[in-house]
């Protein structure tokens, strides 16, 4: 390297290479020089890797890895039990293998620092891949996150981000308070560009009016010479200033090989801008730094508002997360003691006073409130809570202090899950959305072939006109509002529906909602409560109802049976009786000794058994209930059992019937309770005794002749029918692993959504094929006319504009949701 020659940039990093001290090196057998060793030792690594491809791919230098590898010892902290429970999630062991060995993985959300581009992307989804243990690893170019899983068996997180570290990039765990911080600074860098695009605008306008109108001629060429310099002095700040993150995008997406929407963007920009100063210098043509000006602002603020649309979004996710206070009251042997909410654990044992938010998942130990669950369930009646009754993490306290129990960690909160699925489900892409994306790569490879043309054609005809008319076009047909069309409606009615309680977690399901033609219910759990109840009571002469209720009360007290919890929840005190000898006989009863007296509560023939009474009958008021009571000398009473059916359960059946949809129920259930079930409620078609394969079977039967099945379902037994489902619906209130399967999760188990849910995933559609028409409409008839020489440049700048706002407001009326 001479000493003469001119700084040469680092091959790496960019800066430039010491004179003195440069470092010498190869890459693919040709010499390259570096700025440090650092920057050696990191092209090495990616080279080394496999993944050279990286420096084809990049659309600007990486950042200089200044002390990297003396630093990494840093991470280590993070591979401890404590700090892993803290900012990762364990996940459930993988059953569908073998091997009894196999651990539970772990997953976690980092923040990386750093990222430039869609190299950047592909860099670091490889580096972590390649890592012996790391399962998965995908980042977000949008947001910059990384969500990776790993087994700690195989691999340290430590590790991990000693690798994101040795090409350049700093990770570290995601925390939802600093995303607001990201907001504010994307907004200002966007308020900064539309306002320098906003003043040039009106600038260039003004000094271009009167040369629109003729005056330059009136005025001399001394002085429209002025007017053009004055635009150029204006407009430059508009094109390297507002219009840079067009460029950057535009050369990104020609290096990958993928033309999007920004090419013919730079392209009008660029050309617009570039032949405007060619004709200032020489003093020969026209000039367009108006028009230049003037799309570049309409173009910002048709991004600014859609920008200001995303950040809505993502403030309502986040919403979630900011409502929970920072620390909870946690009680040490009746002694409070402020604790931060990440180290409350099960069993803990939290104060909550009136007016405060719960800060965990849990049980209430102590006390009766009302607490305000409109935050995770829509429901914005508060709802009464006593003992034994589950709190959610985000729901207030506006009554009564009470004390809970905790029963999940705040990283497994069902306010934690919500958050989890929104995100997912922001990360997918339905297929209509993927057609869209398609359609205008190949549009913006159909608009460049077409500009081509459009230009030769006036070159040959009329060559002054040639470049304005062809800068037209290039303005006129850029896609934006093509691309615009879908993931702004999915957007707004995915929120929509999350706050009346609908949690879409699937990337099919508005497309599925929305050509419904037979919905199918399971019967427990989902039409009903769940939950038995005493329906009706009859005694003999010798017992009040109040005496027979708490005497099945205190023989039920510690079997953990439906039953049984149908008589505990009984509002009885029983001070004054004592049951011994208690016994529970599994499928029969519950027998013991209450005042030297021998009961059985139960079954008939079970309970028939401790008669001693040969002449004693059952009493004809006894026939036809679920249980019954008796002591040594007979029968003392029955109880009828029902399990509660939902409210509005009828009237949404109604109102899915009246939308012309099928609706049926299944139940695994060998009695006449779903017969009578349905009759209630005003269903007709019941199928009743079938086994969870038996319901996979009717799915798929139905699924041949052309039915589009929604599935509702509440438990474990329904997992298999709800994944086999066009679109599956489980209650907020169901096991795990039916809502795991679900494509939708119901959290206010108010099954008056789902309707709303399916008329609005109808509404979603006809608003996409509207966008998705007036885009294709719009560019169909600007093309002609800017090909033709019928539109200026300035008024194919609007129509673009106005073409992409008419998408976002239309996609905005999917906010509200009428019932």
């Amino acid at each position: 390297m001479s000493k003469q020659s001119a700084p040469i940039p680092c091959f790496h990093c960019g800066l430039p290479v010491p004179k003195r001290y440069p470092v010498a090196g190869k890459i693919q057998n040709d010499d390259v020089w570096y700025c440090c060793i650092g920057c050696k030792a990191v092209a090495e690594t990616i080279q080394q890797s496999g993944f050279g491809q990286y420096y084809q791919l990049r659309d600007s230098r990486a950042d200089k890895p200044a002390e990297l590898f003396a630093d990494t010892e840093r991470y280590i902290g993070f591979d401890q039990i404590e700090v892993l429970d803290e900012v990762s999630t364990l996940l459930a062991p993988d059953n569908t293998t073998s091997d009894s060995q196999t651990s539970a993985s772990r997953e976690i959300l980092l923040s990386i620092e750093g990222i430039h581009c869609a190299a950047c992307v592909w860099l670091i989804e490889r580096q972590v891949s390649q890592i012996p243990g790391v399962q998965t690893a995908t980042v977000n170019l949008s947001n910059h996150r990384a969500r990776i899983q790993w087994d700690p068996a195989e691999a340290k997180l430590s590790s991990i981000l000693a690798a994101l570290q040795s090409i350049g990039y700093t990770g570290h765990p995601f925390q939802p308070h600093a995303e607001e911080a990201i907001f504010k600074r994307e907004q200002k860098q966007a308020i900064l560009r539309l306002g320098i695009a906003a003043i040039g605008m009106a600038q260039a306008m003004m000094y271009a009016i009167p040369l629109y109108f003729g005056a330059g001629e009136e005025i001399g060429d001394e002085y429209r010479n002025i007017l053009r310099w004055a635009s150029l002095v204006i407009t430059t700040p508009v094109v390297f200033i507002s219009a840079w993150p067009f460029f950057t995008s535009a050369l990104r997406d020609i290096q990958s090989l993928r033309p999007g929407m920004d090419v013919p963007v730079s392209l009008a920009v660029g050309g617009g801008y570039i032949a405007s100063v060619w004709a200032t210098i020489t003093y020969q043509g026209e000039v367009y730094f108006d028009s230049v000006s003037m799309f570049t602002f309409f173009l910002l603020l048709s991004r600014y508002i859609e920008m200001r649309a995303r950040h809505s979004s993502g403030r309502s996710e986040q919403s979630l997360h900011r409502i929970l206070p920072d620390f909870a009251l946690k009680l040490v042997d009746d002694t409070v003691v402020e604790t931060p909410i990440k180290s409350l654990h099960p069993g803990d044992r939290v104060l909550i006073k009136s007016g405060e938010i719960v800060p965990v998942d849990g049980e209430i130990e102590s006390g009766i409130s009302q607490l305000n669950e409109a935050t995770m369930t829509g429901e914005f009646y508060p709802i009464s809570k006593q003992p034994g009754d589950t709190v959610l993490a985000g729901t207030g306290n506006i009554e009564n202090p009470i004390k809970i129990l905790v029963t999940k960690t705040i990283n497994e909160s069902r306010l934690n899950l919500i958050e989890n699925l929104l995100e997912q489900v922001q990360h997918q892409k339905p297929k209509i959305a993927q057609q869209a994306d398609k359609v205008a790569g190949y549009f913006v490879s159909a608009v460049l072939l077409i500009s081509v043309l459009v230009y030769s054609y006036w070159r040959i005809y009329q060559p002054e006109s040639a470049f304005w008319i062809t800068l037209s076009v290039l303005v006129v047909t850029c896609p934006c509002a093509l691309s615009l069309a879908t993931p702004t409606a999915i957007t707004a009615a995915v929120h929509a529906l999350r706050k009346i309680g609908f949690l879409i977690t699937g990337k099919q399901t508005l497309p599925g909602l929305a050509a419904t033609t037979d919905l199918v219910f399971d019967k427990t759990g989902t039409l009903t409560v769940g939950e038995l109840r005493i329906d009706s009571t009859k005694t003999t002469p010798a017992y009040t109802e109040a005496q027979v209720l708490e005497l099945a009360k205190i023989l039920e007290e510690d079997s953990e049976h439906p039953i049984a919890r149908a008589f505990k929840k009984l509002p009885i005190e029983t001070p004054q009786l004592n049951c011994t000898q208690r016994r529970q006989r599994t499928g029969l009863g519950v027998e013991g000794i209450i005042g030297q007296k021998p009961y059985r509560i139960g079954q008939q023939s079970f309970v028939a058994e401790i008669i001693q009474n040969s002449d004693s009958e059952l009493p004809a008021s006894f026939t036809g209930s679920s249980i019954f009571l008796a002591d040594g000398s007979g029968y003392i009473a029955s109880f009828k059992l029902n399990d509660q059916i939902r409210d509005h359960t009828k009237e949404t059946i109604d109102q899915l019937k009246n939308s012309g949809l099928q609706v049926s129920l299944i139940s695994g259930d060998s009695s006449d309770a779903p017969q009578a079930t349905a009759t209630q409620i005003g269903i007709s078609t019941v199928f009743s005794s079938m086994l969870p394969e038996q319901k996979v079977e009717f799915v798929t039967a139905q699924q041949k002749l052309g039915k589009q099945l929604v599935m509702v379902g509440d438990g474990i037994n329904d997992a298999p029918v709800l994944s086999a489902s066009d679109v599956s619906i489980a209650m907020g209130s169901g096991t795990d692993l039916a809502k795991t399967h679900a494509d939708a999760v119901l959290l206010t188990n108010d099954l008056s959504v789902i309707p709303m849910a399916i008329q609005h995933a109808k509404k979603t559609q006809r608003i996409i094929w509207q966008n998705i028409s007036w885009a294709i409409l719009y560019n169909l008839t600007a093309l002609p006319l800017a090909a033709s020489g019928s539109l200026e440049p300035y008024m194919a700048a609007i129509g673009m504009s106005a073409s992409s706002l008419i998408v976002v407001a239309n996609a905005y009326r999917l906010t509200r949701i009428h019932s």
